[in-house]
């Protein structure tokens, strides 16, 4: 690129010269920085909201475990004990 602008004219100054994917790289580079760290938050937060409702479920469940023991006990049938133990109340899911 140097030769061909000194073949044109010879006194022209010529510094600072990049190629047009290194000039949108450096341009776009904040913009990447911040999706990559806005996805990688999203991740996280997914991860952690997943392990809270798997820790309330569990919970819910521990507390209903001699529920459920009582139930099959005295002859219930085991789908409507598990249909039953799924109806969780304490989000208003059903």
């Amino acid at each position: 690129m140097r030769k061909q602008v000194s073949d044109l004219d010879k006194n022209l100054p010529l510094y600072g010269v990049q190629t047009m994917d290194d000039v949108l790289s450096a341009e776009v580079a904040s913009q990447r920085f911040n999706a990559g760290a806005l996805g990688r938050i999203c991740c996280a937060g997914g991860f952690a909201g997943s392990s809270r409702i798997y820790g309330v479920m569990a919970y819910a469940v521990s507390q209903r475990t001699h529920e459920i023991g009582v139930r099959i006990a005295l002859g219930a049938e085991p789908q409507n004990v598990l249909r039953h133990g799924a109806e969780f109340r304490g989000c208003g899911w059903r």
